[in-house]
């Protein structure tokens, strides 16, 4: 007996992971999978979509389309930092049952308007008189207290390159991030869920080290040219943590630690030089207590 080809996947907007969308009605796409006994030629005719937000029940939205990539968003508009789920089933010919309904999938939006940013971009306060610069390293220590880690994000981005810790654990796991952007115009950002890297009672550690990337090295399409967006590099982030006793956000101020880093230069086309005597071990966690060097 023939079967209905399943749904594999739901994705939004094309992103990666769903987390941190930077649209207020992300575009839904899914995918399907079939096998020996799916039924031959199907082709989708109608969907419905389920969406669950906050703790009231699902809305359900039935579409007659063949459409799976890129439909739009049916629901009222997310919010910045609202999540929801998404779960489809396919209609093929008329005469057959739907598909099963894929797996819940998660989506939430990120910070969508520049009121919802409080941290402000903090560097060196020694300016460096020329290239190449000598990357940066941040830190901020930190208490929670808590029994209930509900939810904790970090929005982080940076005028250069970043590398991101929390208590020593490397945040991501990618390198180079934001990635490459026309700075002149806008600043890309990365989202991502921290709470299990965070101490739920005690003291905690965020540490960023910040070094030129696209925005301030010499650049091979650009003639060899330096600073083509800017000669200061720059570290911009917003940790929001939310218990069952306290909404915490750690924001990138004053108050924040700062030193040159081990590496001496650190660039796209001529590579890295490090100093090992210059390395201070366990800078990226809280037990480091040797800031008299530190600005």
């Amino acid at each position: 007996m023939s079967s209905q080809p399943s749904i594999a996947s739901i994705s939004f907007e094309q992103h990666a992971s769903g987390l941190g969308i930077g649209v207020s009605q992300p575009r839904i796409s899914w995918r399907f999978a079939a096998n020996n006994d799916t039924v031959p030629n199907w082709e989708q005719t109608a969907y419905t979509l389920e969406i669950s937000r906050n703790s009231h029940p699902p809305e359900s939205h039935h579409v007659q389309s063949s459409g799976s990539v890129l439909v739009p968003w049916p629901s009222q508009a997310l919010q910045s930092r609202e999540a929801a789920r998404v779960r489809v089933r396919a209609y093929g010919q008329a005469s057959a049952d739907p598909t099963e309904w894929s797996e819940w999938t998660p989506v939430e939006c990120g910070l969508l308007k520049r009121e919802d940013w409080t941290a402000t971009a903090i560097t060196s306060p020694i300016k460096q008189a020329e290239g190449p610069l000598r990357p940066l390293r941040f830190r901020k220590t930190f208490n929670v207290s808590t029994r209930v880690m509900r939810k904790a994000r970090l929005y982080i981005t940076s005028l250069g390159v970043f590398q991101a810790y929390i208590n020593g654990v490397a945040v991501g796991d990618h390198c180079m991030a934001p990635g490459w952007t026309s700075y002149k115009h806008r600043l890309n950002y990365e989202v991502f869920d921290v709470a299990s890297l965070l101490n739920a009672n005690g003291s905690n550690i965020i540490a960023v080290e910040v070094a030129e990337g696209w925005y301030a090295t010499r650049l091979g399409f650009h003639g060899g040219r330096r600073f083509l967006y800017g000669d200061e590099m720059a570290l911009f982030a917003q940790l929001e943590i939310d218990t069952d006793t306290e909404k915490k956000t750690i924001i990138t101020d004053s108050t924040w630690k700062c030193h040159h880093s081990a590496l001496i230069t650190s660039e796209i086309y001529d590579g890295e030089v490090f100093d090992a005597r210059e390395e201070q071990e366990g800078w990226t966690q809280s037990s480091f207590t040797d800031e008299s060097s530190w600005d």
